[in-house]
């Protein structure tokens, strides 16, 4: 239950910094058609940008949670939760990213992650386990 509460949490997070994103939208348009850059060293500079505090948050919170949770006490086990963490927290960030390149508006944006947090509260083993599964 303590680790459904933490991957929740990290979405939430991700899903906090979709207003801001949404935001700056309008500046990489601008930029963009003034070939200051490409999309693409726009997320390579986002993602590059976002590592640091990724790392840090994994490294604390998770390695925090990893010994509250009760996880085997081998290197082993911690290094692939470790890496599995911080995949999962880049992987929500960048998913929400996408939202918001996707989205129209704010409404249909919020809609999205709303959505996106509900199924994997749902279905990832916490509500519906996986023995219910169909």
């Amino acid at each position: 239950a303590l680790f459904q509460v933490n991957m929740v949490s990290i979405m939430l997070c991700a899903s906090a910094s979709v207003n801001t994103l949404l935001e700056d939208r309008s500046v990489f348009y601008k930029h963009h058609n003034s070939n200051f850059y490409s999309a693409l060293s726009y997320v390579l500079g986002q993602v590059t940008a976002l590592l640091p505090s990724i790392l840090i948050d994994a490294s604390v919170l998770g390695s925090l949670l990893y010994w509250m949770v009760g996880f085997r006490a081998t290197a082993e086990a911690f290094i692939i939760y470790f890496l599995y963490f911080v995949t999962f927290n880049m992987l929500m960030l960048q998913l929400f990213n996408v939202f918001v390149a996707i989205a129209p508006n704010k409404s249909l944006l919020t809609a999205a992650c709303t959505v996106t947090i509900f199924f994997n509260t749902l279905f990832c083993g916490f509500i519906v386990t996986p023995d219910v599964l169909p």
